[in-house]
């Protein structure tokens, strides 16, 4: 765990970065679930999970998480890259 007094999410988020960086998806995974579990409503964290999903070839929960980054619709920058992977991965 991260311990800086406070758990922050955006925090989270980074290090699963850097594991995804390093092709450690689970960690990567486990870390953008705690930024999710700490705020429902961080876009990047769904968004970078979905990255992740990709890259490991879980088709299903990339769409799901890039769906929620456009419910969501609160960070437009990854919004917008989203939309462009659902339409990539759904055919459109």
């Amino acid at each position: 765990p991260i311990h800086f007094g406070v758990d922050l999410p955006l925090t989270y988020v980074c290090r699963g970065l850097v594991h995804f960086q390093k092709s450690n998806f689970e960690q990567a995974l486990s870390d953008f679930d705690k930024a999710i579990q700490l705020d429902p409503y961080l876009s990047k964290a769904y968004y970078y999970r979905g990255i992740t999903s990709l890259a490991q070839g879980n088709i299903d929960d990339a769409i799901r998480k890039f769906e929620i980054v456009v419910e969501l619709g609160n960070d437009p920058d990854i919004m917008n890259d989203a939309e462009t992977y659902l339409n990539d991965l759904q055919g459109k």
